[in-house]
């Protein structure tokens, strides 16, 4: 079985000489996954603005109200996502790699107590890195490992 499979259908409910309102409603092809239909509006006339535009938006905002019903981006809204460093780091071997999550690391001390009571933090920040960029804040994390354990 593919999982991730999804459908997204919209329809328009209603439109205004400068507005329109968009049905949202999601479907999860692979899990019967039920989100409620969700509304997104959006103003289609005014400066630099265009119809399409217009559309493109009130979709969107569907689609994320959709979103928000699985989880998608709760840890921004909860507000425990630091903002990107201002600082853009020299392109090297870890390009193809995502970035590490800083709130996984509470769930790595957890492991390293339930897999293997000897894993240093040291080893721990080795293998995060084999799979992910890791930013130097997330590895001082990581490395406060030993000294809470």
């Amino acid at each position: 079985m593919e999982s991730g499979r999804w459908d997204f259908q919209t329809e328009v409910i209603e439109r205004t000489d400068d507005y329109v309102l968009i049905k949202g409603t999601f479907r999860c092809l692979d899990y019967e996954v039920i989100v409620p239909a969700q509304f997104g509006g959006h103003l289609t006339t005014g400066k630099n603005t265009e119809i399409a535009d217009g559309y493109k938006s009130a979709v969107t905002d569907a689609l994320s109200k959709c979103a928000s019903y699985l989880g998608v981006g709760i840890e921004v809204f909860k507000g425990q996502v630091s903002p990107p460093s201002q600082t853009t780091p020299a392109m090297g071997a870890d390009d193809d790699k995502g970035w590490y999550n800083n709130f996984e690391v509470d769930k790595i001390a957890m492991m390293r107590k339930i897999a293997n009571e000897e894993s240093t933090a040291e080893d721990i920040l080795g293998k995060v890195r084999e799979n992910y960029k890791v930013s130097k804040k997330t590895a001082d994390l990581i490395l406060s490992l030993n000294q809470n354990s």
